[in-house]
């Protein structure tokens, strides 16, 4: 029996030492249990420690977080047709820590220590009109300085650690909220 598709999550989240369940649902011409094979496209950044069959139309893998970095996993049927899917397993760095501020008229600057693994770092600075968090920064160092601001006003930033690839960038864990007060 063949398989004519797969289904499955295109993005998993992990942190390194963690391990998740990933789950594909297989479409077959008739009723057979999925014979699936996960091939991890880098094998130092995610490990597939246990795969099977749930029942006759899904089949998972249980992918465990080696390193940082972002890796695809194949997900292919074990038949003549060898139908395949793709889903990836961003692992993303710890979060980030001992950050410091100082401010003066209409600036802020942040630091904060170098998270292992980590390819860049996202600031996020709090706009009360939109209730939202704002990307404000994205890049390699680990300091920012946010200018133009206001005088004698309340900014609220948190910060992130994060690996990325050709399709974006992937980040979990921020900061806490760091208020700061220009002059």
């Amino acid at each position: 029996v063949s398989v004519d598709s797969i289904t499955a999550e295109n993005l998993h989240i992990l942190k390194v030492g963690e391990s998740k369940k990933i789950t594909a649902i297989v479409e077959t011409e008739a009723a057979s249990e999925p014979n699936l094979v996960w091939i991890p496209y880098d094998s130092s950044v995610i490990q597939v420690t246990e795969s099977g069959e749930e029942n006759k139309t899904t089949g998972y893998a249980v992918v465990k977080a080696l390193k940082t970095g972002v890796s695809k996993l194949s997900v292919v049927a074990n038949d003549e047709n060898n139908y395949q899917v793709e889903v990836k397993a961003a692992v993303v760095p710890q979060k980030v820590t001992n950050v410091e501020g100082t401010t003066d008229n209409d600036s802020v600057s942040l630091s904060w220590s170098s998270v292992k693994g980590a390819v860049g770092y996202a600031v996020y600075r709090y706009d009360e009109n939109q209730d939202t968090w704002a990307n404000i920064s994205k890049g390699t160092e680990n300091s920012y300085e946010d200018s133009g601001l206001n005088k004698n006003t309340l900014y609220k930033y948190k910060i992130s650690a994060y690996v990325s690839d050709a399709e974006g960038i992937y980040e979990r864990d921020y900061t806490d909220v760091i208020e700061l007060r220009t002059q």
